[in-house]
């Protein structure tokens, strides 16, 4: 059970980091229009962005500007995102016994079709 639960954990961990990635980039470019994932649908632009927490706010370590720097998060961020993991490897375990589920269904599909037309082929030859 550990090596399903530790993929678990690492797929979830990059669907977080996939999100949070995401959510970087739009408030870096989403003001002037040229965000870079402009390829992906809008309802899975929206499921990406759908952050329940936000840890990108103010800090008190600040430069000159005001801007906060990412290095004085990293354990918070590490934290939060290691937690907000844990809580979806449910979905995300749905997701993959449903991905295999069609993956093993469509080797199937291919392996009959790909069984029975050569045992057709040699049936024909076999008459003539």
């Amino acid at each position: 059970m550990t090596p399903v639960n530790l993929t678990l954990f690492l797929v979830s961990l990059l669907v977080v980091e996939l999100r949070y990635s995401l959510q970087r980039a739009e408030n870096a470019h989403g003001r002037d229009g040229r965000a870079p994932w402009k390829w992906l649908p809008p309802w899975l632009r929206r499921l990406a962005l759908s952050v329940t927490q936000q840890p990108y706010g103010p800090s008190d370590d600040h430069d000159d500007e005001g801007r906060w720097h990412y290095h004085s998060k990293q354990r918070k961020l590490m934290k939060m995102e290691a937690e907000e993991a844990f809580q979806m490897q449910g979905h995300i375990l749905v997701i993959l016994v449903m991905l295999m589920a069609v993956t093993l269904g469509f080797f199937y599909l291919v392996v009959s079709r790909a069984y029975h037309g050569v045992r057709h082929l040699i049936a024909a030859q076999r008459v003539h």
